[in-house]
């Protein structure tokens, strides 16, 4: 992550300050997660969503293309998963405009995006930000369809019981 995100390392004059134009940054660290195999790559392809979203301006569609494209599966769904609560802070944790995204098509060895996506949304709003800006996620997870509503309430209760 150090590597990646590189603010440390810049402040302690341990990489050039050019390390912060992340966008440029993005074709040698992925070059940097290819070169790396199991939990090390998964690790690498969670932490370039940092730079990469940055590159995709946010583009929910061109982040998961972008994340579909590690050659480790676990490694795509950590890049999609960790875009998902960066870009839920983006938008200053409005799930409900963001609802949307868990909807994006993936490839068929991703079966599960959809309703991680809901529950990663929710959970993302209800750890960073205050108890009166979270009335909304009830009504967020009673809006899905019957197959997503239990476990976007099942993480309501994670949050609530701190599990």
């Amino acid at each position: 992550m150090e590597h990646q995100t590189a603010v440390n390392l810049i402040a302690h004059g341990y990489a050039p300050e050019s390390w912060l134009n992340w966008p440029a940054r993005v074709d040698d660290l992925e070059k940097l997660c290819r070169s790396y195999s199991g939990e090390n790559a998964t690790a690498c392809w969670k932490e370039i969503t940092h730079a990469a979203l940055v590159k995709f301006r946010h583009d929910p569609n061109k982040i998961f293309d972008f994340c579909n494209g590690a050659q480790l599966v676990e490694g795509a769904k950590a890049c999609k998963r960790h875009a998902i609560g960066i870009m839920a802070g983006g938008k200053n944790f409005d799930i409900e405009s963001l609802k949307y995204i868990c909807t994006i098509k993936q490839p068929t060895n991703d079966p599960t995006f959809e309703n991680e996506c809901y529950a990663i949304l929710v959970s993302s709003k209800l750890f960073y930000t205050l108890p009166k800006e979270s009335k909304d996620v009830v009504s967020f997870c009673a809006s899905l369809k019957d197959e997503f509503r239990s476990s976007c309430f099942r993480q309501i209760g994670f949050a609530l019981t701190g599990r």
